[in-house]
């Protein structure tokens, strides 16, 4: 069995990542610092396994052995943190005149016990609008985690290799004998 793993955390951090390639879009252009926040893309823990594991072989026939021997069971693992967002209050109370401030977060933005996953991630009483003349900073929640997994199972095929041909000229019998 082989087994090949990594862990990787990062952060980044950056003024606006959001919107159309080649876009900024900045509630503030007089004071970027105010859309400061972790960057859209940022995905902060993510671990990979590879597994291999080859199967038994059989011995007891040739025939059987033909079949069912070399065969391999692979996997892939992969989970990561979800990706961060904003709450958006849809309003201007910081004066950008852009009306997307984000919205202020007022409690806790945990999703309350007994509500439908699907249709509520998180506490969306925890956040209301920002006081006037005030910018809220973006990217405070993060999406669901994401989990994938891949399987396969391989048959390793042995392909003979090509012997080396030679020019064998009638009068240099020596350049044709055999290694």
């Amino acid at each position: 069995m082989s087994i090949v793993s990594n862990y990787v955390f990062s952060k980044t951090i950056d003024n606006n990542s959001g919107g159309a390639i080649g876009s900024v879009s900045v509630i503030n252009a007089l004071r970027l610092s105010g859309d400061r926040g972790v960057a859209d893309f940022d995905v902060e823990h993510r671990a990979n396994i590879a597994l291999v594991y080859d199967l038994p072989k059989f011995t007891k026939s040739a025939a059987m052995g033909q079949l069912i021997n070399d065969w391999h069971v692979n996997s892939i693992l992969t989970a990561q943190t979800g990706l961060p967002f904003s709450i958006k209050s849809g309003r201007d109370n910081s004066f950008s005149g852009v009306n997307s401030d984000n919205a202020d977060q007022i409690g806790d933005p945990a999703r309350p016990a007994g509500v439908n996953q699907l249709t509520q991630w998180f506490n969306i009483s925890a956040f209301g609008l920002t006081p006037s003349a005030r910018m809220a900073t973006r990217d405070g929640m993060r999406c669901a985690a994401d989990r994938n997994a891949f399987g396969a199972v391989t048959l390793k095929v042995t392909v003979p290799a090509k012997t080396a041909s030679r020019n064998c000229l009638d009068d240099d019998q020596a350049a044709c004998a055999p290694v």
